[in-house]
């Protein structure tokens, strides 16, 4: 019998490795709040023949009714027929509400529901991400099998956690009557987010945990609390430094889903994957932080579980990292955004710092961001004053007209981020 030994630089990664995941094992997460939702079965299915069809396999503790769009009534099914008027849905798991027609016409139908079946050809919901409780199907066997699923036992109370937090003193939507930042609500899948004057509100009732409203936030105001972006960071400073302490070389930082980790395929030892709720979620501060504690390159992988909207955002963060880290003279390649078909040939280190950073997670987000941009540009020499960065970057100059300045100190008083303060500066 043969017996192979690897390498011991592999050998050596291999054990590093292996410790270094253990401190994901141990990581304390801070708790979130929870989001409690109430069903008490009612279901209504909108459709025609099919949709009677699907209401007739519907079990308790859930109770069917359709809201016939074209086609027969059935006898033993519960019927509400559409009768030419306009529907309008809204709501989610537990408190749906449908409208048949115009409030002010006599034929004005309101229904209450606790779950949603959409057989219809235009889905009554667009979102990317629909509320919870709401299933957008079509008619074939297979999928009216999956939703059968889907519903069963959907009777009760359900909880989820809170998965963002809010500080409206530092959001920068609006000041004075001065129209801000929308980086939130543009990005949100599941239109969870609204304007409210000079703040922004979250449904949490709506909201999926997608993650990208905190990545895209240029303050802080919004964060994702699960975990908490403290709670993330803290556990990629603890996994390099543990695999470095016990002589791990090259280490790569691959973030993906934990919907997405168990389907990634074989790495190399130096690889360290960190799952998180959502890839969206973990934003620029932190990758740029991997790095400056020592990752030799940030991967960021997607199998498509990304939604659109997000998808787009996180690519502009990403394309904002790459035009920092290019104009300190380190490279865009230390930081990429692959499809796990591309994960094999990604893998290789790319950067390399003659000091890693000493400094502690337990920052807020744009303390990290400086402290990493501070951290990876003392080790170049080659690099401009000023760095280019994207329009749509979170990161610019304020100039003050001290000619006209009258110092009245308005503007400290209103800049939520803090940017303007009254010193010497001003």
């Amino acid at each position: 019998m043969t017996v192979h030994q690897l390498p011991f630089d592999e050998s050596r990664n291999q054990r590093a490795r292996s410790l270094a995941l253990q401190v994901v094992e141990r990581q304390t997460i801070t708790p979130a709040g929870t989001v409690s939702y109430r069903s008490r079965g009612r279901l209504i299915i909108i459709g025609g023949e099919e949709a009677q069809w699907l209401a007739a396999q519907v079990r308790e503790p859930v109770h069917a009714q359709v809201l016939l769009t074209h086609g027969a009534d059935e006898p033993g099914v519960p019927v509400i027929p559409q009768g030419g008027r306009a529907i309008r849905l809204e709501g989610f798991l537990g408190a749906f509400t449908i409208r048949l027609g115009d409030p002010d016409s006599p034929g004005f139908q309101r229904v209450d529901a606790d779950l949603v079946i959409d057989l219809s050809a235009v889905p009554l919901i667009q979102t990317e991400v629909p509320p919870p409780g709401y299933w957008r199907v079509g008619t074939e066997p297979d999928e009216m099998d999956w939703v059968l699923e889907q519903i069963d036992g959907m009777a009760g109370t359900f909880e989820k956690p809170r998965f963002f937090s809010y500080d409206a003193s530092i959001c920068a939507h609006s000041r004075s009557g001065q129209a801000g930042c929308t980086r939130c609500l543009d990005a949100c899948p599941a239109d969870a987010i609204i304007s409210i004057g000079e703040q922004v509100e979250v449904n949490p009732n709506l909201c999926q945990g997608g993650g990208i409203c905190a990545t895209v936030c240029p303050t802080g105001a919004m964060r994702y609390a699960y975990p908490d972006a403290r709670d993330t960071a803290n556990t990629v400073r603890s996994m390099l430094m543990t695999y470095s302490e016990v002589g791990g070389t090259d280490p790569v930082i691959l973030f993906a889903s934990a919907e997405d980790a168990s389907e990634l395929p074989e790495t190399p030892s130096h690889v360290l994957l960190v799952a998180v709720e959502e890839l969206a979620s973990v934003g620029h501060e932190i990758w740029l932080s991997a790095l400056a504690w020592g990752a030799r390159c940030v991967l960021l992988v997607d199998r498509g579980s990304v939604p659109r909207k997000a998808a787009a955002a996180l690519s502009g963060q990403v394309e904002t990292c790459h035009a920092l880290l290019e104009g300190i003279g380190l490279g865009r390649e230390a930081l990429k955004l692959v499809a796990d078909r591309d994960l094999p040939a990604a893998c290789e280190p790319s950067l390399v710092l003659a000091e890693t950073a000493g400094y502690s997670a337990d920052v807020d987000k744009r303390r990290l961001a400086s402290l990493a941009i501070d951290h990876l540009a003392a080790f170049t020499t080659d690099r401009p004053d000023i760095v280019p960065l994207p329009e749509s970057a979170p990161y610019g100059a304020v100039r003050v007209n001290q000619d006209r300045c009258t110092l009245c100190m308005g503007c400290t008083s209103v800049c939520p981020a803090k940017a303007l303060s009254a010193g010497d500066e001003v």
